[in-house]
């Protein structure tokens, strides 16, 4: 079995992260009643605000843009990391899960309170257990099946589930539009 070189692992590991969170979310948005192109949308509400609700499909594109570059970045640094630290590797599925919870950390405590997300950020209790009990577990076989074919642990990221309080106060399970003006 050949390795992947390191541009291909975080290709491929970031490509597969993406798209299993970005399904993940839409999907369980879609049993709330919320349409793909808003949760798209609230993906580019973090470079635009509120205005990336009133873009249609382009800031709804954007959104799936960023979306994708967040999860090669993440992808990327735990490649680096892998290479520094190699029981990352070694254990990559518990690794994964450990790594989802920061990625998940980071992007709801630093990243969406600093950027131009027009919402309150808000969780239901320090850390919602759902991204970390749902999606991290399903990340984590893809991420050791790539991984040992990539010789490297590289998608193992879970990134951050968009748990944020709607922009008029509401609970992060309902729709994220921003308040009336």
């Amino acid at each position: 079995m050949r390795r992947l070189s390191p541009f291909s692992a975080i290709l491929t590991g970031g490509a597969i992260a993406g798209a299993l969170d970005i399904t993940y979310a839409i999907g369980f948005s879609a049993l709330r009643g919320v349409a793909p192109v808003r949760i798209l949308q609230s993906v580019s509400s973090g470079l635009l605000g509120a205005s990336a609700f009133e873009g249609g499909t382009a800031t709804a594109a954007l959104g799936l843009l960023l979306h994708f570059c967040i999860a090669f970045l993440w992808a990327a640094i735990f490649y680096l990391a892998s290479k520094a630290i190699p029981i990352l590797t070694r254990h990559s599925v518990v690794a994964g899960l450990f790594y989802g919870v920061l990625i998940y950390a980071v992007m709801n405590l630093v990243v969406l309170p600093f950027s131009a997300f027009p919402g309150k950020v808000s969780f239901p209790g320090y850390l919602s257990p759902w991204p970390c009990a749902v999606r991290e577990p399903r990340l984590g076989p893809n991420s050791r099946h790539v991984a040992a074919k990539a010789g490297r642990a590289v998608l193992l990221q879970g990134k951050a589930q968009y748990t944020v309080g709607a922009p008029d106060g509401r609970n992060a399970g309902q729709s994220r539009e921003p308040a009336p003006s």
